[in-house]
């Protein structure tokens, strides 16, 4: 009798957790400009990690068909010969379906290829996606236009700040005249969003390249309306931090909203986001109990999240690799030519910089016009370069595309196979890119981290040259 009991239970358990992981599907049609159907374009589904989660291909009427057990935010990706790596951000409840129509267009948007635009049935879906890419291109053209700058100039002291004063006023405008409840949520966090790209911006002095300057009034109006456990927030996790950046006196009043968001969102990359951002603001308010806090839930409750590698980056600096000591043995096959092995022995007697970096870092980028500037000034003094991405080995043809469209990098090039979880990476402590070490002639570490960005490279560069002569 025990066992038939313990057998219905059982079996009415796993019928329980089937009706709870209701798959989440989205369904659609691929149109061209003309609107005809797409046909054998591939469209997947991604995690916030990167991770694919499931994928189909264009039928001859244009369909396809996303289903997922796995809780979101999702991306979907569409893909073909000549369209470019269109990705485009979902925020849609788990459990549920939805409808919408992709459509190609018909001009090619720059070297890449073709774009593409979503459309969903239900508006506030499309608001949503909508929103999020506009938070992101607002970035993009802040990095363009720093980097068009940076090419030419190699410096940022004439640059002329980009003023975003006419954006601000106009998602207020829309914030206003809003009448869903949901959508104008997701204008505020759009608005915040423009303050927190702030927090994602290294450089040092952000007012002379950048003009963002809030109402306060809107700032904590967001947050009176946006519930700590709204699953809204993952449009744009930097936006959680605008209060912090704007107004750090109020860290108290506002921290047990915070701790909400820690406890009760429902999605773990907003979370991770804030614990990391809080662990920072608070590690630079002097805060070391509250600093503690957050540094320890985030390492101990989410180890291999992305802010976990990056926070143990920021704040456990290793002992070993520091200034002065030998830098760990490495070696690694030469992008340009395969068959030689690129080691710490066969760059002995030459001071050389090892940065890890990767396509998709738009610190990297920034970073290149300085890097080719270094090169070409201390190459004949003995200076290397060797940069290895951490990318995989997929991108390695976009990357010599890349050297050929954009920055030459006319020195050493690797690709790490495993990317972070490759040996070198490792050994270097490598959780977030960019990650540069400068090493002697020895084989010894001179410098690493943030001190040899922008113009500390050079900097550091040529008093070690000095002392050498």
């Amino acid at each position: 009798m025990k066992t038939t009991q313990i057998l219905i239970a059982l079996l009415l358990t796993i019928s329980l957790q089937a009706q709870s992981q209701k798959p989440t599907s989205i369904e659609g049609k691929m149109l061209t400009a003309s609107d005809r159907p797409a046909y054998g374009i591939a469209v997947s589904l991604f995690d916030s990690e990167g991770n694919i989660i499931t994928s189909d291909s264009t039928d001859r009427k244009g369909g396809f068909r996303l289903k997922t057990t796995e809780p979101g935010p999702y991306w979907l990706d569409v893909k073909s010969p000549d369209i470019r790596l269109s990705r485009h951000f979902i925020l849609q409840d788990n459990g549920t379906s939805s409808s919408l129509t992709a459509t190609i267009s018909e001009a090619a948007e720059g070297p890449l290829g073709k774009s593409v635009t979503l459309s969903f049935k239900n508006r506030r879906l499309t608001e949503f996606t909508r929103i999020h890419k506009e938070a992101s291109n607002v970035i993009n053209h802040f990095y363009q236009a720093i980097m068009k700058h940076s090419s030419s100039a190699g410096n940022l002291d004439d640059f002329d700040p980009v003023d975003y004063t006419e954006k601000i006023e106009e998602i207020e405008g829309l914030i206003r005249a809003e009448t869903d409840t949901e959508i104008k949520s997701a204008l505020y966090i759009q608005y915040l969003a423009l303050e927190g790209m702030k927090s994602i911006i290294q450089i040092s002095d952000i007012t002379k390249v950048l003009t963002i300057n809030l109402d306060i009034g809107f700032v904590k109006e967001a947050y009176k309306r946006i519930s700590p456990t709204s699953p809204i927030w993952a449009i744009d996790t930097n936006a959680l931090e605008a209060i912090l950046r704007m107004e750090p006196e109020s860290y108290p009043q506002y921290k047990s909203y915070f701790e909400q968001v820690i406890e009760n969102n429902p999605y773990e990359e907003v979370r991770t986001n804030l614990l990391f951002k809080l662990a920072r603001f608070s590690k630079a308010q002097g805060l070391e109990a509250d600093f503690a806090n957050y540094f320890g839930i985030l390492i101990s409750s989410y180890p291999e999240s992305g802010d976990a590698l990056r926070a143990k980056a920021t704040f456990e600096m290793a002992t070993a690799l520091t200034a002065g000591n030998s830098a760990p043995d490495f070696e690694i096959n030469s992008l340009d030519n395969p068959e030689k092995m690129i080691t710490k022995e066969s760059l002995l007697g030459k001071v050389y910089l090892l940065e890890f970096w990767g396509l998709g870092c738009r610190g990297c980028i920034m970073e290149m016009p300085k890097l080719h500037k270094a090169y070409k000034k201390y190459k004949d003094r003995g200076f290397e370069i060797l940069s290895v991405s951490l990318d995989g080995e997929k991108y390695i043809n976009a990357t010599q595309k890349f050297r050929k469209d954009k920055y030459p990098m006319p020195w050493l090039n690797a690709f790490a196979k495993g990317k972070f979880g490759s040996p070198m990476a490792k050994d270097y402590e490598v959780y977030a890119v960019p990650s540069p070490y400068l090493i002697d002639e020895e084989g010894n570490i001179i410098a690493r981290g943030a001190a040899l960005r922008g113009e500390g490279l050079v900097t550091i560069l040529s008093e070690h040259l000095k002392k050498k002569r």
